[in-house]
């Protein structure tokens, strides 16, 4: 059974993903509590859940966790069922998010986590367009089943990294060129709105070829990469087939996504174009985070051949008057929890003050706008709204009233304005079709650019195996010199890199190591460094398993934390980098004020069962200080562990 539901401050279903299981266990219950009459047949379900079905099965649980957030600041994180059912809760925006099954919470609690951040790359702080566009809902459940399906047989999205296809300096010299005359042709072309902040990629299948960005763009960060990955397979034409189940059970059970009031978004033609497709391109407005705020971007794909993806990008609008919105739009979600509170004044002084400053970063950035006349009355709008706001707020305050009782109507009106403008100024779809013939001419150009190497670009991403830097010393051949090691996985976590040998079951000895054992070794180090466990060791009947994670300056000496990461891991995200940089946030707390200064790496080894643990420790410390004759990068690491 598996489900991840919306729900809405009103407690009304927003957007509801769900296997046939679940679908049919939901039935069972209405049928039992006189919620729905049967349909014959003693068929459980022949079509999709009704929404009043699920609101009235689950009204009693979001209420409570409604009613413990708002009025003692004490939510839910889970409930476990005593048949094995898992559910986790978590909030974004106000909203509250459900992930139900039966794997284990911290399993639940990842999905989920992920599942946020693919809403707010889709909607950024306005997730009621889940509920007005059907295209947005359907790009969601689209990137969910294919994150699921890449996690279940990529062990670089598994480790949440990316791996760099190694190619000789000819290939990578003609694809950086392409890409850097993609995005100068890109900016030359354009004269109808602003294509200077650009970035193109090349992926063969899930491996990073290359990437370039214009002088003007901000960096890309490794999550958005990761994202712009996951992105580009949900739309490859060709694909391996998603009928595989996963532990997650996703595929092929998951129902559609339910769609939320139809009457509504049939009336809403700018959400609905929100992705474009011609052709072999496909076209999406999604946000990107970069190094600070999510910001929008026009992201337009094609496909070289079946594993090559072209991806190329350009920013939409400017990052203060999205980081206001984002401002404001969390203040707004903070302000409904006021309601029937007994939050102190400061709370609520604190609360208003930052709405106030994400409202200044939206009007100061309106006022920079060229096309003015489709912003402005909806600008003139929010400030009558907010003027209302203001002189109430100073009436409360001065009369010493609830500031959430007497408010709540008015901030749910400027939320309605701050959703309008929202959506002209950092989710139109405006762009998309305009910029096609111009996109379609440079992706053409740079397919002929890289015509010459497509073959041999497809066979290297199936044995990524000639990772090298030194003649003739492959990653196959690396590993031979380690006597009982059957499998590692290195990974740098400065930019998010991962080496390790492909998986290809040749040997008697990796015919023993099935998938299903590396998967259950990433999921069993993450649970022990949620305990702030940052190195051990294991074994099972048939292997021995090594965890490392550690810290060097950048001269490579190795660093001890100076803060116990058991005091601190549970406050930070969960391992990886889709839903937050993890080791980022790790560094920052257990390095304060070394910002810059600290790196850090990861070592996953697999050993036969009669390696010793001195051979494992002498191996790893050795695959450590050594792996840089594989993958080109030097280091200088002495006695890490």
């Amino acid at each position: 059974m598996h489900c991840i539901l919306i729900f809405d401050n009103l407690n009304d279903v927003l957007f509801a993903k769900y296997n046939r299981k679940f679908d049919n266990h939901m039935q069972k219950l209405g049928l039992l509590q006189g919620l729905i009459s049967p349909r014959g047949n003693d068929s459980p379900s022949d079509g999709a859940l009704n929404t009043n079905l699920l609101i009235q099965l689950f009204s009693p649980v979001v209420t409570s966790q409604r009613i413990m957030s708002t009025q003692f600041g004490n939510s839910y994180s889970s409930i476990q069922c005593q048949n094995g059912t898992n559910i986790v809760f978590d909030e974004y925006m106000g909203f509250l998010f459900l992930c139900i099954g039966i794997d284990s919470l911290i399993c639940l609690q990842h999905v989920l986590s992920v599942f946020i951040s693919f809403v707010r790359h889709i909607c950024g702080p306005d997730v009621t367009e889940l509920k007005r566009s059907t295209r947005c809902q359907a790009l969601l459940s689209r990137l969910l089943d294919t994150w699921l399906d890449m996690r279940s047989h990529d062990q670089a999205c598994l480790v949440e990294a990316l791996e760099q296809l190694s190619v000789n300096t000819d290939i990578t010299g003609a694809a950086i060129n392409a890409l850097k005359e993609a995005c100068t042709s890109l900016r030359s072309s354009q004269s109808t709105f602003d294509c200077s902040r650009s970035h193109a990629l090349i992926f063969v299948e899930n491996k990073l070829l290359a990437l370039f960005s214009s002088r003007e763009a901000e960096d890309l960060s490794s999550s958005d990469i990761m994202f712009l990955n996951i992105l580009s397979n949900s739309h490859r034409s060709i694909k391996e087939s998603s009928s595989q189940d996963s532990k997650m059970e996703h595929s092929p059970e998951l129902s559609p996504t339910i769609s939320m009031n139809r009457a509504e978004s049939t009336n809403n033609d700018d959400c609905e174009s929100i992705g474009f497709e011609s052709g072999e391109m496909k076209s999406e407005v999604v946000l990107l985070k970069g190094k600070r705020v999510f910001v929008p971007y026009a992201v337009h794909i094609t496909n070289f051949a079946n594993d090559i993806t072209f991806v190329l990008l350009y920013q939409m609008c400017n990052e203060n008057i999205c980081n206001g919105f984002d401002e404001a739009f969390s203040s707004v979600a903070k302000f409904s929890k006021l309601v029937g509170s007994d939050t102190e004044m400061e709370v609520q002084k604190k609360i208003f003050e930052n709405l106030e400053n994400g409202v200044k970063r939206i009007f100061d950035s309106l006022k920079k706008v060229k096309n003015k006349q489709e912003v402005e009355p909806l600008t003139k709008n929010l400030q009558l709204k907010w003027d209302q706001i203001k002189k109430k707020y100073s009436e409360c305050v001065k009369n010493n009233e609830d500031v959430g009782m007497t408010l709540s109507s008015s901030v749910a009106n400027l939320l309605l304005s701050l959703r309008q403008l929202y959506q002209i100024m950092c989710n139109s779809s405006t762009n998309l079709p305009v910029s096609h013939t111009a996109v379609s001419k440079i992706m053409l150009q740079a397919q002929k650019s890289l015509f010459n190497f497509t073959d041999f670009l497809q066979a290297k991403a199936y044995h990524n195996f000639t990772l090298k830097s030194r003649a003739l010393l492959t990653i196959n051949k690396y590993l031979e010199e380690f006597p009982g090691l059957v499998h590692f996985l290195y990974i740098d976590r400065v930019n998010h890199r991962v080496t390790a040998p492909f998986l290809h079951f040749s040997s008697e000895e990796t015919n023993l190591l099935a998938t299903k054992k590396i998967w259950e070794m990433v999921e069993l180090s993450r649970n022990h460094i949620r305990d702030g466990h940052l190195a051990f060791m294991w074994k099972d009947t048939t292997f021995n398993y090594a965890y490392y994670l550690w810290f060097e300056d950048c001269s490579g000496t190795p660093l001890k934390p100076k803060i116990n990461p058991a005091n601190v891991v549970k406050t930070l995200p969960m391992p990886g980098i889709l839903a937050g940089d993890f080791y980022k946030s790790l560094i920052d707390v257990c390095f304060p004020k070394m910002n810059g200064k600290v790196r850090c790496f990861e070592l996953y080894c697999i050993h036969l069962g009669l390696a010793t643990s001195s051979c494992i420790l002498d191996h790893s410390r050795r695959i450590a200080a050594t792996v840089w004759e594989v993958t080109g990068h030097s280091s200088s690491i002495s006695n890490l562990f």
